[in-house]
């Protein structure tokens, strides 16, 4: 009988050990956001499967502000439910509701995609959370448009939606400026709500001096109902109809009767950085002695088809640095 006990106790002991290594993801926005799908495969391909990653989506994106932080709070119950060793928390919306509460509960937290400034949410005076800032490299991408449109580049128009994400990622790259210089170049940022503002906005966008159009953030835009329109129907619209050529900042915007491209940010890499920190973490690391850190400096991504639907050719010393998309 001792020897049985024995048995089924070492028999269970792989189980515990995995139980303890739960990690917990809580998500900002939702799972058929093409960002959060790149980021958590880039978890997954780090993390391996010895962690099991929980997941809980807060939905802010489609959701009314009004709501946040009754999901921040049903994201706290799902967490004191599955009792994770360690917890990630993906974008702004998380990040701020839920990182100081989980700091105090004792409970290591990774954050990735953090647009807004560290010291602004105190995480700093946070030791248990360290993780991954976000910085879409907006000037520069406007910077590279020169060296691919030429001196005919001297207006840029850039569009965001309204979402607080947007509101913090023009405040901290732009300095909450709507109007920026970089170099010979002009931009002109504006963030609206409605999808037919953005239409208008778009198809006047010749006529009213730009000569490019670099697309933001768009998941939030509503209809004529006020309801949130899918961004893909958003993408492919301003593809088709933008009459000059349409740039992004993001991976998930570029491609086939998408934007054209650009040096854009990709959520993969957010994820592989954030699961490099949970790791150094679970091995015996204070997340207080790893500094946050950017996941990467940017990457170029173009659609073959869409260049050669605009005329557009790369310099011929971006040629070895591109990914394509088709």
């Amino acid at each position: 009988m001792r020897f049985t006990r024995l048995l089924l106790a070492a028999l269970l002991l792989p189980a515990l050990t995995t139980q303890a290594d739960d990690l917990l993801l809580i998500q900002s926005y939702h799972d058929g956001y093409p960002w959060d799908q790149s980021y958590i495969h880039g978890l997954h391909s780090k993390l391996g499967e010895q962690h099991r990653l929980l997941r809980f989506a807060m939905d802010t994106k489609r959701l009314p502000v009004e709501e946040h932080a009754a999901r921040a709070e049903a994201a706290w119950q799902f967490f004191l439910q599955s009792k994770p060793r360690l917890v990630i928390l993906a974008d702004d919306a998380a990040i701020r509701l839920l990182a100081k509460r989980l700091n105090e509960h004792g409970t290591p937290t990774v954050f990735l995609g953090l647009n807004d400034n560290p010291r602004l949410l105190g995480l700093q005076q946070l030791p248990l959370v360290t993780g991954v800032l976000e910085r879409p490299l907006f000037r520069r991408s406007i910077v590279e448009l020169q060296r691919i449109m030429g001196p005919e580049l001297r207006r840029v128009l850039v569009l965001f939606d309204s979402d607080i994400t947007s509101a913090v990622a023009i405040r901290e790259s732009f300095a909450d400026r709507r109007h920026y210089q970089v170099g010979a170049v002009s931009a002109d940022i504006h963030q609206v709500s409605q999808f037919d503002d953005w239409q208008a906005r778009v198809s006047q966008a010749r006529q009213q001096g730009y000569d490019a159009l670099i697309i933001g953030l768009y998941q939030t835009l509503r209809d004529e109902h006020d309801r949130v329109m899918d961004g893909q129907q958003v993408l492919a619209w301003t593809a088709q109809h933008s009459p000059i050529p349409p740039f992004a900042f993001w991976d998930f915007s570029v491609g086939p009767d998408k934007a054209i491209g650009g040096l854009v940010q990709f959520g993969q890499v957010q994820g592989e950085a954030a699961a490099s920190l949970a790791l150094e973490i679970l091995a015996g690391a204070k997340p207080s002695s790893l500094t946050p850190r950017a996941a990467e400096n940017g990457q170029y991504l173009f659609s073959r088809s869409g260049l050669a639907r605009w005329q557009l050719q790369l310099p011929e010393e971006l040629l070895d640095k591109v990914y394509w998309t088709e």
